[in-house]
C-alpha cells in the first residue's frame, strides 16, 4: 500500500485531497510538520552560527515561488 495517495477533490476540478496512510492531510498537519522540520533544523544547526529553521522556510518558500521543486534548488538545499 502507498502510505501517500491523492483523489478528486470537490470543491473545483482541479481540487485533490491528500492522505497519509489512509486518512486525509489536514492544513494543520501541514503546518504542524512543517514546525517541527523547522525546530529540527534549529537543533542541528543552531542560529546564529547556521541557518537552522530559516533554511526551511527559504526552501518553502522557493518551492512555493517556483510551483515545484528544481534540480537546483535539491542541489542548493542538499537535498540529492
Amino acid at each position: 500500500m502507498k502510505k501517500f495517495k491523492h483523489i478528486q477533490g470537490k470543491k473545483h476540478f482541479k481540487d485533490r485531497i491528500f492522505f497519509y496512510n489512509g486518512s486525509p492531510i489536514t492544513f494543520e498537519d501541514w503546518a504542524k510538520l512543517g514546525v517541527a522540520f523547522y525546530l529540527n533544523e534549529d537543533n542541528i544547526y543552531p542560529p546564529p552560527r547556521y541557518k537552522g529553521g530559516e533554511m526551511v522556510r527559504d526552501f518553502i518558500n522557493e518551492a512555493f515561488d517556483n510551483k515545484f521543486i528544481t534540480k537546483s534548488m535539491k542541489k542548493k538545499y542538499k537535498l540529492t
